[in-house]
């Protein structure tokens, strides 16, 4: 909060801090949504040529109740979406044609059990991206290089 009272160039700005109960219930806790509601309590300010923002002011720019509340309950419904459920990974493992649950294996050097996903193929040459392997291309082969090389 107080980095937002330093930007506003106000000689005396609201103390945000005593705000930030309501803040907070307007912006649904995002900084963007504050951001710009301060910015047009500011603007308004300004056209009227006040030189300090009040309470009044971020009221009469506040988003209402109900926009608020639509936005919180569509934020809910968006993190809700990004979790998986353990059923929902069974559903989609059943219609891909695996088994339900996630086989394991035994690791045979501790007799413990590893997921499947852990037991990764082992991986080849560790070459760096571009590096091209040796036996690729065939090394001195005579050829023209250029295809006018053979006129010359």
């Amino acid at each position: 909060m107080r980095s937002f009272e330093q930007q506003l160039p106000l000689p005396e700005p609201l103390d945000l801090l005593n705000e930030w109960e309501y803040l907070y219930e307007r912006s649904i806790g995002c900084v963007g949504i504050l951001k710009d509601w301060l910015m047009r309590a500011l603007v308004s300010a300004s056209r009227r040529n006040a030189d300090l923002l009040t309470r009044k002011d971020l009221q009469a720019h506040a988003l209402s109740v109900a926009q608020c509340d639509k936005m919180l309950s569509e934020a809910v419904e968006g993190e809700t979406r990004l979790l998986e459920s353990a059923e929902e990974r069974s559903r989609l493992r059943t219609r891909l044609g695996l088994s339900p649950t996630e086989n394991s294996r035994q690791d045979s050097n501790t007799g413990s059990t590893v997921p499947l996903a852990e037991v990764a193929a082992p991986r080849r040459n560790q070459r760096r991206p571009g590096q091209r392997r040796p036996v690729r291309d065939a090394v001195g082969v005579p050829g023209p290089i250029y295809a006018n090389a053979g006129t010359l």
